[in-house]
């Protein structure tokens, strides 16, 4: 028997993967479970629905693939996590992220227009990157 998404339908969503991945970090966070207690909450919550083969057992893997962003695709399996955490995947409103495409845009605009400037820029966003990996590690 195909497996049937009963929560949430994959193909409506609106975030990107990293924001997925943001958004099933702090949810875990919020909730102070391990990938391991994510999954065990998730398989008692719909241990019928899992049985009648309507939704895929939740593995503590894919929970820590979506977490860590190492996932390409939105599955059923995906949109059912986000279901659970209670993350909208139809959320439409503008995120930090679609804030940083726009000044990315910008960026590129001002240095189309004046190429030399292009080295200076590179060298700063790479200070801004540095900055942000190191706040990511603590």
């Amino acid at each position: 028997m195909e497996n049937v998404s009963i929560l949430c339908d994959m193909n409506t969503s609106h975030l990107t993967n990293l924001e997925i991945s943001s958004a099933v970090k702090q949810a875990l966070k919020d909730r102070s479970w391990s990938v391991r207690a994510c999954s065990d909450a998730f398989n008692a919550t719909y241990s019928d629905e899992i049985k009648r083969n309507e939704i895929e057992l939740m593995d503590k893997d894919l929970i820590q693939r979506v977490r860590n962003n190492k996932f390409q695709v939105v599955t059923n399996r995906v949109s059912n996590l986000c279901d659970f955490l209670e993350i909208d995947l139809k959320k439409t409103t503008p995120s930090i992220y679609s804030a940083f495409i726009k000044e990315f845009d910008a960026i590129e605009r001002v240095v189309q227009r004046n190429p030399k400037l292009e080295q200076k820029i590179r060298a700063l966003l790479s200070n801004v990157a540095d900055v942000l990996a190191l706040n990511g590690a603590k």
